[in-house]
């Protein structure tokens, strides 16, 4: 690393001499990216492949380089391109094989390359190792055991001293996981870790093993300890800032970064830097953000339209408009262009503006999923939820996982009456979405449960819900879905009939609150009662068991006193338990006390970002107490969270239609619409075929 690092000057100044040398543009990319820094290596060698004669070697280093930075989209297109030229070349077949299978998008192209190389060279160690691989991914166990004995003769016979023996070790390991030999795997890794510390597959893998053994503490100790032994490689510092961003050790992330931008090569710093910035923008830090980007951009020789596009993106999040428009101005991508005028039309409030410049950016670049993504955001604002259902659509098939169009698409079937469609699309391409997480499998939970289909959960699910919260999470979900479906009685019945479930225990605190809402409209409150209090002489100093035994109270019609009594304990013991925030809050609204019923919903808003029941009630108590504008507002910041709330969007709705002459006419025509398609009742047809007043002001379509 030394020597590549030491190597970067001088080619920086031949690169000025010579600005014509395709060499000197492979050697900077070479040297680039053997200092870790991956991105900076992209630009030269695209200008290497310029030339014919460099083309070859730049192009397999350039697809080697954007493989070992996860960009599978451009790896595999160089190599697709590559292979088509020369369908022989080892190297070539053996790069896209590897990049198929860890991608996991195409076991069966990746066993194809590796048959192709074994065709040629039968004992070819990496062809060897990938065809396990492959084997793995498509679960045909045995013939991945046959060939993972065989190449590890293989390795006996040659030696262990091969660059694939990191791979072959972290194979073994793998496979042993995959047959449910933990201890094994586990065992295996270690030895894996002990002698190839910073390789990186085998650093990956032995993280992913313990995150999903739910020992998070070991996988965070094996990026920091390859992080420690190569600070230079991006990837290792970029994987550690994430867990100790998502550990909550902010400062210590930061620390990192800040440290990392004090490299005395200027790619290294401004890498740094761009990571800083995104650091920022993950902690809403948007000004701080932008500000690392301009440091970032000020060491840049030639930097990447994506480095652009990503920094004007950060703009518009810090609502800085006018210089996002100054830097698309500047960008030599035309789609970039477009995509950054049609965000700040978003951003501004004119989302019919905004869909024109996506639709011309799109014509460029029809396969780019947050273009399409962003298509249907505005659509869905202008009222066309057809067009919105399209877009995302066509967003999932281009990239399901680049956006959360597969999220967005299946709530919003499910808000229209049509969970079965729903369910199809969060389940799309599930199984091979590694970043799968607890928000869509519960969804997906839920709308299985509403399907009539219960008794069809998928491994992807189960593997996502091994922690006792998680699964009592699930089974609240399910039960909400056959609630809607069947009734209460069923739902009841969701829980009850669970397996590995303690409704004593404050883990599974969701399923046991899930019971109790079911169990009171069946006349059963003594039941939920007894329940909650069995489970609070058990935990007397749990904050959710107080709370859920406030809310078997409220249910079952107990004195107000009581219940105010079980919601204040709770919220004494945890000041952020929504559930108790939001019980006092009712309270006091219906004691008259607004101010305070409106402090305390607000507070339970911010506690359970991702629910909406805190700001409908707020709004309730705006609108009873005549304070139409701030219910407007607390609606709006509701529909944000749930853009298919029908119930809200009419409120919304007959509220704006109240407002004198009629300033935001076309707005309410686009909820009305919303709350017609998405449960808002017979009312929203009616007044949406109710005649209105065209408004004839040129900027009445960007009002929308």
């Amino acid at each position: 690393a030394r020597q590549y690092e030491a190597s970067l000057e001088p080619l920086r100044d031949l690169i000025e001499t010579r600005p014509e040398d395709a060499e000197v543009f492979y050697l900077y990319g070479v040297a680039l990216s053997n200092r870790g820094l991956l991105t900076q290596a992209i630009w030269p060698l695209v200008r290497a492949m310029e030339d014919p004669e460099w083309y070859p070697v730049a192009s397999l280093h350039l697809a080697d380089v954007a493989i070992s930075a996860t960009d599978w989209v451009i790896g595999l297109d160089i190599l697709d391109r590559f292979i088509e030229a020369e369908p022989e070349n080892s190297k070539a077949l053996l790069l896209r094989a590897y990049a198929r299978a860890q991608s996991r998008q195409n076991y069966e192209g990746s066993l194809e390359d590796a048959d192709t190389v074994l065709a040629q060279d039968p004992i070819n160690s990496q062809a060897l190792v990938l065809r396990g691989v492959a084997l793995l991914g498509l679960d045909r166990i045995e013939e991945a055991a046959e060939v993972i004995e065989a190449a590890g003769e293989h390795f006996d016979t040659e030696g262990l001293g091969l660059v694939d023996a990191p791979r072959f070790c972290a194979v073994r390991a793998v496979f042993a996981k995959e047959k449910s030999e933990l201890d094994a795997a586990e065992e295996i890794f270690e030895e894996c870790l002990e002698k190839y510390p910073t390789h990186y597959e085998v650093v990956g893998e032995s993280m992913k093993f313990f995150d999903s053994i739910d020992r998070p503490e070991r996988a965070s100790e094996i990026i920091r300890a390859a992080y420690e032994k190569a600070p230079s490689f991006r990837s290792y510092r970029s994987s550690l800032v994430y867990r100790l961003y998502t550990e909550g050790k902010t400062d210590e992330a930061e620390g990192i970064l800040l440290e990392a931008t004090l490299d005395s090569q200027p790619e290294a710093a401004a890498s740094a830097f761009g990571d800083l910035a995104g650091h920022y923008f993950q902690l809403g830090k948007f000004q701080e953000s932008v500000a690392a980007f301009e440091q970032a951009l000020a060491l840049l020789v030639d930097p990447r339209p994506e480095f652009l596009f990503t920094y004007a993106d950060s703009l518009i999040v810090a609502e800085q408009y006018e210089k996002a428009l100054e830097l698309a101005e500047k960008m030599t991508v035309k789609p970039h262009q477009e995509l950054i005028r049609g965000r700040i039309s978003l951003a501004q409030g004119r989302p019919a503006q905004a869909l024109e410049h996506f639709e011309r950016g799109l014509l460029l670049w029809p396969e780019n999923a947050i273009a399409r993504y962003l298509a249907a955001i505005a659509a869905e604002k202008i009222g066309d939820f057809d067009r919105a259902i399209e877009e995302l659509r066509y967003s999932i098939r281009a990239d399901a996982t680049a956006t959360d169009a597969r999220m967005r698409l299946a709530r919003l079937y499910a808000a229209s009456g049509q969970p079965s469609l729903g369910l199809a699309v969060i389940r799309h391409e599930a199984e091979s979405d590694p970043n799968r997480g607890l928000t869509e499998t519960l969804l997906e939970i839920k709308l299985l449960g509403r399907s009539g289909l219960a008794d069809k959960l998928s491994p992807h699910i189960m593997g996502v819900l091994s922690r006792p919260q998680a699964w009592a999470r699930a089974v609240a979900a399910m039960a909400e879905g056959v609630r809607q479906a069947e009734g209460s009685e069923a739902a009841a019945d969701v829980v009850l009939e669970a397996v590995n479930i303690d409704l004593t225990s404050p883990l599974y605190v969701a399923a046991l609150s899930s019971l109790v809402a079911d169990l009171v409209p069946l006349g059963r409150g003594p039941e939920a009662l007894s329940r909650t209090e069995s489970a609070l002489s058990l935990h007397p100093e749990a904050s959710e068991l107080h709370a859920v035994r406030g809310q078997a109270l409220s249910l079952t019609g107990a004195d107000a006193n009581e219940i105010r009594a079980a919601w204040t304990r709770a919220l004494e013991l945890d000041p952020g338990s929504a559930m108790a925030l939001r019980g006092l809050a009712g309270l006091d609204a219906a004691e008259g006390k607004a101010d305070s019923a409106l402090a305390l919903y607000r507070r339970a808003a911010l506690a359970e970002p991702w629910e909406s029941e805190a700001l409908a009630r707020a709004a309730d108590v705006l609108i009873s107490e005549g304070r139409f504008g701030e219910a407007k507002l607390e609606l709006e910041r509701l529909l944000e969270r749930d853009p298919y709330d029908g119930g809200a969007a009419l409120r919304l709705a007959e509220l704006l239609l109240e407002e004198e002459g009629g300033a935001e006419q076309l707005r309410t025509r686009v909820l009305f619409h919303k709350a017609k398609r998405f449960g808002g009742g017979p009312e929203a047809g009616r007044l949406l075929s109710t005649p209105t007043e065209p408004k004839t002001e040129p900027d009445a379509v960007q009002a929308l």
